[in-house]
C-alpha cells in the first residue's frame, strides 16, 4: 500500500507551523512499512490533480491519502 500525504504550505498561516508539521509527518511516515510520498501543493487544485494521477497508478485498496 502506498501512503500519500498532501500538504498545503500556506494552511495554518505560518512557516514555523508548516515546518513543524512536515517534521511530524516525515517522522510518522518513516515508521510505515509501506512506501510513502509527501506532496507539497504549489497552486489551487494541485492536490486534486495529484490524487487523480496516483489513483490511476494504484488500485483503490492500495492507496491511502492523508490531507
Amino acid at each position: 500500500m502506498k501512503h500519500l500525504f498532501i500538504i498545503n504550505p500556506v494552511a495554518g498561516g505560518s512557516r514555523k507551523r508548516f515546518l513543524e508539521n512536515m517534521q511530524t509527518i516525515t517522522e510518522f511516515a518513516q515508521t510505515l512499512r509501506d512506501p510513502f510520498e509527501i506532496y507539497i501543493t504549489h497552486e489551487q487544485m494541485d492536490a486534486c490533480d495529484k490524487i487523480l494521477k496516483e489513483a490511476e497508478k494504484n488500485p483503490a485498496e492500495e492507496l491511502r491519502i492523508y490531507a
